[in-house]
């Protein structure tokens, strides 16, 4: 795997996410677990490291329509607790955090001026949750040409069944993109031999609800 041009994005991975937390998801714990290898290894390459937060402001002027609003506030309100990072994760001196008030990480925010500053082809993609602001991003990230890898095992959603749909759905429309774990990247980023599945044709994977888990498997 060609790291020349790349960088690590890591969407939302926000203690708002934390199970039993409002967009609790449930293997947040492992993702985290997962996460850490994989930032020591880019950090340890000198691959930059972009953080994403969801963000509204106290007012909820920023929030999408229909925004749902909780006694205490918008789930991702400025000041929250479930606003900030995991702290075993938590942003280096040298990572970029970027704020972001839309699914996509490219909806009016300074992602594409931070990435074509850096000389960005490549975008290594892992966060929460699969089904909406990673998958939104890829496809954003598609539209203008960067390479996707997704982390899958670094990626998850309130049930497993939307992560295994959304994993699929980018497998069969994200053209050149890649699927690895967190484990065999460690391996690519150390130069050593490592497993990861390839885009090769579009819609190659079809499915039924029966039959999702097993097509899911082939993704390796």
């Amino acid at each position: 795997m060609n790291f020349s041009h790349a960088a690590l994005l890591v969407i939302d991975l926000q203690m708002v996410s934390w199970p039993n937390e409002y967009y609790g998801v449930p293997n947040m714990p492992q993702i985290v677990k997962n996460v850490q290898p994989v930032l020591t290894g880019c950090r340890n390459m000198g691959i930059p490291v972009i953080y994403t937060r969801q963000y509204h402001s106290k007012s909820g002027i920023d929030t999408s329509r229909g925004e749902p609003r909780l006694p205490e506030g918008y789930p991702y309100m400025e000041g929250s607790a479930g606003l900030e990072i995991v702290s075993a994760i938590k942003p280096a001196e040298k990572d970029i955090v970027i704020n972001k008030h839309r699914w996509s990480a490219f909806f009016n925010t300074e992602t594409e001026i931070i990435l074509r500053r850096l000389g960005i082809e490549h975008l290594i993609m892992c966060g929460v949750t699969t089904d909406c602001c990673v998958m939104l991003t890829a496809y954003d990230a598609f539209y203008r040409d960067y390479l996707i890898t997704i982390i899958e095992d670094c990626c998850g959603a309130t049930e497993h069944a939307l992560h295994q749909a959304s994993i699929i759905n980018m497998a069969n429309w994200i053209y050149q993109s890649k699927i690895i774990k967190a484990s065999e990247l460690v391996k690519a980023l150390e130069d050593k031999p490592y497993s990861v599945w390839e885009w090769q044709s579009p819609g190659a994977f079809t499915y039924t609800p029966d039959t999702m888990t097993q097509v899911f498997s082939k993704l390796k």
